[in-house]
């Protein structure tokens, strides 16, 4: 295990309820890395001060950027082979960088790997529990075709030359701010050169978010994210990672769903018109999102043992569906009027010739 040196990136941001545990995960490593960057995107904690206490490296950012920004910089600074990535909220296991550097030697035709995550935390709400099954449900997909999937930016790892060569640095241009949408985009740029692999063993605990506002913030950046690269035709409406969310058969269940809910109002002076729309919406919302709960039924077992899932669980996880498709639906909106009506394009090629951020 010799050949390769690791240089492990972190991107921080208010991350200091978690960083700790982070880093004593990645120092704990049975392969030690070569270097630990910890990148401080501006926090307004005190990230900074518990990293200073920490052996590893800072870099302090003045201006809030996002993760890919944060990534970037830290991918500048690095003189490691190989450059490992995991985020402030998640724990690595102590075999992480053994097994990147395991994964290149076995197979020299690859740029990049990744893996999945293992959401960790008490389920203390009906949000917590469709997270836990959102990403279980986007791991699931992603196992379907390890060679297309795309890794997660917590938790992947890219050949320093692959990267510096294949890697336009348009994410920092499209995504400045967010954390989303950055890690998929870099992916798609760097298997043009070499292939990209997901490795289904290769796993790290990430935490749930927060709270339920952070929960569907996220989503609002994910709509955000996916239509800006849907826009500047960066990727196709049907690729794999619409699939990893339930594709369009879980997103038309929504609507199905949001139809039904319409018509319950004019229930008391249409009762037959009213009750034959809510049949059908109804029927066509429970057909169309049958795979994703029972993919849900499947993984109940896995569960936090002090949560129960009942009949209002599933009643409450499927308003909480057509919620994060509200916020889908507003971040493609944002997107389409950033990217489109204000102009906001510039010309990709010429930013590909550009020097590299």
């Amino acid at each position: 295990m010799g050949k390769y040196k690791v240089s492990v990136i972190i991107p921080a941001y208010n991350a200091s309820s978690s960083i700790g545990p982070c880093i004593q995960s990645v120092l704990a490593q049975t392969s030690q890395a070569h270097e630990i960057i910890i990148v401080n995107d501006a926090s307004t904690d005190d990230t900074a001060e518990i990293v200073r206490s920490m052996s590893v490296r800072l870099i302090d950012r003045e201006k809030n950027g996002g993760a890919g920004t944060a990534r970037a910089e830290g991918a500048r600074v690095a003189t490691g082979d190989i450059l490992a990535f995991t985020d402030s909220d998640c724990v690595v296991p102590t075999n992480w960088t053994s097994q990147i550097i395991e994964a290149f030697e076995s197979e020299p035709e690859l740029g990049g790997v990744g893996g999945i995550y293992k959401t960790t935390g008490a389920i203390k709400s009906s949000t917590d529990l469709l997270c836990f099954f959102e990403e279980e449900y986007i791991q699931a997909v992603n196992c379907t075709d390890i060679y297309e999937a795309h890794p997660p930016g917590g938790n992947m790892a890219y050949l320093k030359e692959v990267w510096d060569k294949g890697r336009s640095g348009l994410e920092l241009q499209l995504f400045q701010g967010i954390a989303s949408g950055e890690d998929t985009l870099v992916s798609s740029e760097l298997r043009k050169l070499k292939k990209v692999k997901l490795l289904p063993s290769l796993c790290v605990e990430h935490a749930l978010p927060d709270n339920t506002r952070s929960y569907f913030h996220r989503h609002i950046n994910r709509g955000y994210s996916r239509m800006t690269l849907i826009v500047n035709k960066l990727t196709t409406p049907a690729d794999m990672h619409f699939e990893c969310f339930g594709g369009l058969r879980l997103l038309s269940s929504t609507f199905f769903l949001f139809l039904a809910l319409l018509s319950v109002p004019i229930l008391p002076s249409s009762p037959l018109f009213a009750s034959v729309g809510i049949s059908l919406s109804l029927l066509m919302h429970i057909g169309l999102s049958l795979p994703f709960f029972n993919f849900i039924k499947q993984k109940h077992l896995d569960l936090d043992k002090n949560y129960t899932l009942t009949w209002i669980g599933y009643m409450k996880i499927r308003l909480l569906l057509l919620i994060r498709t509200f916020c889908w639906v507003y971040g493609s909106l944002s997107g389409i009027w950033r990217h489109t009506f204000r102009d906001f394009s510039y010309d990709i090629k010429a930013h590909r010739k550009s020097p590299l951020p």
